[in-house]
């Protein structure tokens, strides 16, 4: 069934048990058909379409918006070449300490996890922490696995920032060594709330970058356009601004009578 740049979310779609699929805004709004591929979709039961848009497609969100997909994130990407062979960042100061993570601190990153992207009052939106989309357990199972899956696999790429003796936040790194300079790709962070703004996010990012075998990398960090904290370090760290990305959802008609 994929057809016009829609195709089908495997990895989605059986972790939460529903027919998930992605639309390539660059291919798919290009369909003379689009609102009839769709409907076709509902009727084979497809139960959401998610569509990214990057900046250089705005101009064609109200297309998307006309064949029922609504606004559900929105994420700048920061994207910045950086030199580590003589730079190296200071790690003291302010209060706590960071540290690369082991396995001993996988359950109290989740548990911060939980808080700060599931959990009580969220500061940003995102599409799994819409209520109309996915469950509060939903949104929880998500980010277990998706942490837990990258942890074991980098696990000396991801550092924690402790006070006194407990772990309150988390940075978790992936390397893509496929590019050239290799990228450096923020997966996640989570500081706990009461200890935001004390500069956590830096000194755990710098704990990595100080340690990494490379002259040079391309260092890829993607966040909330609405989590001004995190935009306001990138802007301070003079990171460059790649893209804005939107990101649309499209549910099945007939979950509701109309589109989301």
């Amino acid at each position: 069934m994929d057809s016009a740049g829609i195709t089908r979310k495997d990895w989605d779609s059986e972790f939460f048990g529903r027919e998930i699929w992605s639309a390539d805004p660059s291919i798919a709004l290009d369909s003379e058909n689009l609102v009839g591929l769709l409907e076709e979709m509902d009727e084979n039961g497809v139960w959401g379409i998610e569509c990214h848009v990057p900046s250089s497609l705005f101009g064609a969100i109200p297309q998307l918006e006309n064949a029922g997909f609504r606004l559900v994130d929105t994420r700048a990407v920061f994207r910045t070449e950086m030199d580590l062979s003589y730079s190296k960042h200071k790690q003291d100061g302010g209060n706590g300490s960071v540290r690369f993570a082991t396995n001993e601190d996988c359950e109290a990153i989740l548990e911060i996890t939980d808080q700060t992207f599931v959990s009580g009052e969220i500061p940003f939106p995102s599409r799994f922490n819409n209520r109309d989309l996915f469950s509060e357990n939903e949104a929880k199972r998500y980010y277990r696995a998706w942490i837990t899956n990258n942890f074991d696999e980098n696990e000396r790429l991801c550092s924690v920032f402790e006070v006194e003796g407990e772990v309150v936040g988390f940075f978790l790194y992936g390397i893509d060594d496929s590019t050239n300079p290799v990228t450096l790709k923020g997966l996640m962070a989570g500081v706990r709330p009461e200890q935001r703004g004390s500069g956590a996010h830096l000194r755990m990012q710098h704990l990595i970058l100080n340690e990494l075998p490379y002259h040079t990398v391309l260092l890829d960090n993607t966040t909330q356009v609405t989590n001004i904290p995190v935009i306001r370090n990138h802007i301070r760290s003079s990171r460059w601004l790649k893209d804005t990305l939107f990101t649309f959802y499209r549910l099945r008609t007939s979950l509701a009578g109309t589109p989301m």
